[in-house]
């Protein structure tokens, strides 16, 4: 009879320590996180920078029957969620996120913990930095028979518009457009044999302000078109129309359609003929087919920039091939 009066009493003084908030249990991990409820805000980005990006955030919700102080908080930091490691801890509500790459969105989540180690409910967010430039900015193909010009850049993903605008040999403005930060490339029609400017900035807009890139330029031109290409009395003439702004030319040859070219000669802007009576030590045979592609060039101060090659022509037919 008194063992039932004894558990009796001891199932009553449980339940009052239940109702007064003050059982505190103190084995494992489960313990801990029975005592530690914490929930936060959305953390929130509040400065933005081209390296760097400043966030910030508060609790929204503490449990009353807390017994353990919140002492910090864990920062994760990755591409995206299934890449996120811990980056950092800090004991204050915000934090500046360093070492960035510009013009790039990064997945955070912020982690309260307490001085025992329990981890209260965390909160996630996207940021990004600021484009601090185009990177990569080129002439990608520029396609004889139709006409085109094809200029490319890596993608920027923080990123409003992409404003690009091309311009002639004389300078003037002749096209211009304003594209999607998904972008990457670009095609411009009717385009002629000269060369060309092409200008490209990046702009993002947050709260009213405007960000800009500095403006990226490059220079376009094509290879020289071929007109005429023979082989007679033991001598290879070849003849090309000059490409407006060029400041010269180098003649490649070939007796294999994508390999084997040897530069044979390098001329001045003026020239749009040349004539070899030699290949690799030997005449040139009227029996064989030769293969030749013209590079134009354009000296920009010391750099010297060049088309590169797209297409090929040979001495048996008008037919042009593709490398």
């Amino acid at each position: 009879m008194k063992i039932q009066k004894f558990k009796t009493i001891r199932i009553l003084i449980t339940a009052l320590m239940f109702l007064t908030g003050t059982l505190v249990i103190t084995s494992g991990a489960q313990a801990a996180d029975s005592r530690y409820y914490v929930s936060m805000e959305a953390p929130a980005q509040t400065q933005y920078g081209t390296d760097n990006a400043v966030i910030s955030w508060k609790l929204s919700y503490i449990s009353s029957s807390n017994t353990t102080e919140t002492a910090g908080y864990n920062i994760y930091l990755g591409e995206d969620y299934g890449s996120t490691k811990l980056f950092a801890k800090t004991p204050n509500t915000f934090y500046k996120i360093t070492g960035l790459e510009d013009g790039k969105k990064y997945y955070v989540k912020v982690e309260p913990y307490a001085a025992d180690g329990s981890i209260g409910s965390g909160r996630s967010l996207t940021i990004e930095t600021m484009p601090a430039r185009v990177k990569n900015f080129r002439q990608e193909r520029w396609w004889y028979f139709i006409n085109m010009l094809e200029v490319a850049w890596d993608r920027i993903e923080t990123a409003d518009t992409v404003n690009i605008s091309l311009y002639n040999s004389k300078g003037k403005k002749v096209q211009s457009k304003i594209l999607s930060p998904s972008s990457s490339s670009v095609s411009f029609s009717k385009m002629k044999d000269e060369v060309y400017t092409v200008k490209i900035q990046a702009s993002r807009t947050i709260n009213g302000n405007t960000w800009q890139t500095p403006v990226s330029t490059i220079q376009c031109f094509n290879q020289a078109r071929i007109s005429s290409a023979k082989v007679s009395k033991k001598k290879l003439t070849v003849k090309w129309k000059k490409v407006g702004g060029a400041t010269g030319y180098d003649i490649y040859v070939s007796t294999k359609q994508k390999s084997g070219y040897k530069k044979l000669k390098s001329v001045g802007k003026n020239t749009t003929k040349a004539t070899f009576s030699k290949f690799k030590g030997k005449s040139f045979n009227p029996k064989k087919t030769y293969y030749i592609y013209i590079e134009t060039k354009k000296k920009n101060g010391k750099r010297i920039d060049k088309s590169g090659r797209l297409y090929y022509w040979n001495t048996k037919n008008t037919a042009t091939g593709y490398f």
